[in-house]
């Protein structure tokens, strides 16, 4: 048998027995995790216990407790100074002036965040997730504006 014959032979049982190992194994479905993203207005680094235990300024038990369970991201920096601009950028991941939203949407608005738009909330229902937002809104106010319409309230 010739060098080559030997040679092919070899990468003919390695590829058959990676095939087989590979297929051997059950794949099991990675746990996807939860996550909560809190924006709020004008809070700063010190209000909040998680970030000063030592201090216990403020009575935050649960948020301490998902801080020290979890994992705590301390630097962040906001996409913009208002609160419309702020809100959309994190929702979609793209600064005002691609996203459209320069400016704070009043309750007399008739717009909103645009459509076109995609929200994080949307992609993660699509994936099966459960999406909520509890507070100020402040994206659009009006018919499909609403948040119940940007994936951001899903029933249970």
């Amino acid at each position: 048998m010739s060098d080559f014959h030997i040679w092919l032979l070899l990468v003919w049982v390695l590829l058959w027995t990676l095939m087989l190992l590979t297929a051997s194994h059950e794949v099991k479905p990675a746990k996807r995790p939860n996550f909560i993203i809190i924006l709020a207005d004008d809070i700063g680094w010190g209000d909040l216990d998680a970030n000063q235990p030592e201090r216990k300024s403020n009575n935050t038990p649960n948020l301490n407790l998902m801080a020290a369970q979890g994992l705590k991201m301390t630097d962040f920096h906001s996409p913009a100074s208002t609160c419309s601009p702020s809100r959309a950028a994190i929702l979609t991941g793209r600064y005002g002036l691609r996203n459209g939203v320069t400016h704070n949407f009043a309750v007399e608005s008739v717009a909103g965040l645009p459509l076109s738009e995609v929200t994080f909330p949307q992609l993660l229902q699509k994936e099966g997730y459960y999406t909520a937002m509890i507070g100020k809104w402040h994206l659009g106010h009006n018919g499909p504006y609403r948040p119940t319409k940007r994936g951001e309230v899903r029933p249970f």
